[in-house]
């Protein structure tokens, strides 16, 4: 939506409540229209600093671990939840036991992982053999799947966060000797978005090479 048409329609949904307010619309448009584009402007910017892994990222994880903990998994079971986040694991749930009112978002997230892994199962037994995880974070389904053969996994992030994820997965309780995986970084797509990655993960043959 260009900026012209963006403030008109805010306009017209402005002027359609001031006229049951009583506010002067003249004198509040030009504020609101200078709202509307800062909101618009921190919806479409990058959220991480350059060379930094995303912070949302480990917030969700956090969340996902802490369910396992205090709701036992009831929603969703990821038995690699703890192991990948590491030290930062007992911080997630310690802000969590703290912080009752996060409950909310901590259950949907879980159930938001529940419902696409679900879909995901549901489709590889249906025959897809290629399952993309856009925006993966520390999301752990490629690392717990029971692959059958000739499925690949193609994780996509942000490089940074991909680094870091490639890292944790060093941990010896998350190395699997049954996968291959592999890192490669993608084309340049915008000036915005210069630096994405791939994970591509799928059954270990013979050789060692997936």
């Amino acid at each position: 939506m260009n900026r012209r048409l963006h403030d008109h329609l805010g306009d017209f949904l402005a002027a359609e409540t001031d006229v049951k307010t009583g506010i002067d619309v003249s004198r509040e448009l030009p504020r609101r229209r200078a709202d509307r584009r800062q909101r618009a402007e921190r919806l479409t910017s990058p959220s991480m600093q350059e060379g930094q892994f995303s912070r949302t990222a480990l917030g969700a994880a956090g969340h996902r671990a802490a369910h396992q903990i205090l709701e036992g998994g009831f929603f969703f079971a990821d038995p690699l939840a703890l192991p990948i986040l590491g030290a930062d694991a007992q911080a997630a749930i310690d802000k969590a036991k703290a912080e009752p009112l996060r409950r909310g978002l901590r259950l949907f997230i879980a159930l938001r992982s529940r419902f696409a892994e679900e879909s995901a199962h549901a489709a590889i037994a249906r025959g897809v053999r290629q399952v993309v995880v856009l925006g993966a974070g520390f999301d752990t389904f490629a690392y717990r799947l029971a692959a059958p053969a000739g499925l690949r996994v193609f994780e996509v992030d942000h490089l940074a966060t991909q680094a870091e994820k490639r890292r944790r997965l060093e941990s010896p309780s998350l190395r699997m000797s049954s996968m291959s995986v592999a890192t490669s970084r993608l084309r340049r797509s915008s000036a915005r978005w210069p630096r994405w990655a791939s994970i591509r993960i799928g059954p270990r043959s013979s050789s060692g090479s997936a």
